[in-house]
């Protein structure tokens, strides 16, 4: 029974994969290629690795183009015969098979990119420490990272870790080409970080990135600084102002938290110029801000709103504008722009509104001319009915803590529920409210 059932599944991958055969014209070879396919599928399928493997073996050397399936069973057997291996040198040997295996499929049938990743990631896994493979291990990850976007996570530190290792283990590398693969990891996590996938963990890699970096270039001493930075790239960005090494001096300046650098906003400025996002922009506008130059702070905020793509990420941004106006006493430009920010998403609004009602309330020294009481603390009645359009209780009881009591109101003739039309840069009319209790 076994046997039948081992013999129909055969036959079906057989079918399955026919249009994919290139059967010897020796009818004799033939044959003994299908039996010898035949068997190492049905030993692949029952995990009898090793018997696949000779079956796999005959088929490499005596018809290498008969179908690709024979290479990926192949490297496939060789690689579980090596895991439950306990003989040092046969594991090795059955390891070098694998990579053989792979080797031989980039030569005769190709290797796609799934499979140059998990060849340099095998390179990794087993040679790391093997200073006689190490050279080609790094040559495998530059065929790897010949199509960044499809380099897969556990590549990406492996690759710069090799580099590492490659230099440890006294090989001569520039720093020139210590960076050429720093750059290329970074590539591949900004690309990954903009699909937004696995945030937190391409934090970890970006760090430990920047930590193999500086003990490479560092050469084991206090590593790369902020000073380092400057001496050793700012002159050649002065000079040629390349993006690549604006991303290079960028990235190191931030990842060494150099962010009051110079180069730090100079490299931001030309990927500004190349590629133009929200990211840069918003980097910009808190740089000018933390230096007290709000105008500048303004303008960069305004750009970032119009490379972002989403509403609710305008929404922010405007948000982040409102604080760089009230940060200059620039009080109805920072209400106009809270305000727009709700009319691009309606979930910021108890944000928006509360601020508001903030700049209403704290403007009662600007605004009182101390010949009406009513008039004069109305700014606290106006930030009330924004506190309360925000849903904020505590704004609300804030101000209304500053309101005139019953009897005041009485007192001075007044009556409550009245219209009070405030001036100032205010402007707005409200109504005459007191306390809960006098």
């Amino acid at each position: 029974m076994r046997k039948l059932i081992l013999s129909l599944f055969s036959l079906f991958l057989i079918n399955l994969l026919y249009a994919q055969v290139n059967p010897p014209d020796d009818p004799a070879l033939s044959k003994s290629a299908a039996e010898h396919q035949a068997m190492s599928s049905d030993y692949m399928s029952v995990k009898d690795y090793r018997q696949a493997a000779n079956s796999l073996n005959w088929l490499m050397i005596n018809v290498p183009y008969y179908y690709e399936g024979i290479y990926i069973h192949a490297y496939k057997a060789y690689e579980q015969l090596a895991i439950s291996e306990e003989n040092t040198e046969q594991k090795k040997a059955l390891i070098d098979s694998m990579i053989i295996s792979y080797r031989l499929k980039g030569e005769v049938f190709n290797l796609n990119d799934r499979e140059k990743n998990n060849l340099a990631y095998k390179y990794y896994k087993y040679y790391k420490n093997d200073k006689d493979k190490i050279e080609e291990a790094l040559l495998t990850y530059q065929e790897a990272y010949e199509y960044p976007e499809n380099v897969i996570n556990n590549n990406v530190v492996a690759y710069m870790d090799i580099m590492r290792r490659y230099a440890k283990f006294g090989n001569e590398v520039t720093t020139d080409e210590v960076f050429e693969v720093f750059d290329k990891v970074i590539n591949v996590i900004d690309i990954k970080q903009q699909q937004g996938v696995s945030l937190k963990k391409l934090e970890q890699y970006s760090k430990i990135v920047n930590d193999i970096l500086t003990d490479i270039v560092g050469n084991g001493t206090d590593g790369i600084d902020c000073s380092f930075i400057e001496e050793n790239f700012g002159p050649r960005l002065d000079e040629d102002k390349d993006v690549d090494d604006a991303k290079r001096v960028f990235t190191l300046l931030l990842n060494n938290n150099c962010t009051d650098n110079p180069y730090y906003i100079k490299s931001a400025e030309i990927l500004w110029s190349a590629d133009p996002t929200s990211g840069l922009a918003k980097i910009l506008a808190r740089f000018h801000a933390k230096l007290g130059d709000f105008d500048l702070a303004a303008e960069w905020y305004e750009q970032a709103i119009e490379v972002t793509d989403t509403k609710s990420k305008k929404a922010i941004i405007k948000m982040n504008l409102a604080n760089i106006y009230a940060a200059n006493n620039e009080k109805s430009k920072a209400r106009d722009a809270a305000l727009s920010a709700v009319n691009f998403d309606q979930s910021i609004s108890k944000e928006a509104y509360s601020f508001v009602g903030n700049l209403y309330y704290n403007s009662f020294n600007d605004c009182k001319k101390s010949d009406d009481k009513f008039q004069d603390y109305a700014v606290f009645m106006a930030a009330y009915d924004l506190y309360a359009k925000a849903g904020n209780s505590s704004g609300m009881e804030k101000a209304q803590a500053q309101f005139p009591t019953n009897s005041e109101v009485h007192t001075y003739n007044k009556t409550k529920g009245e219209t009070i039309n405030i001036g100032c840069w205010i402007k707005t009319v409200t109504k005459l409210k007191t306390r809960l209790t006098n």
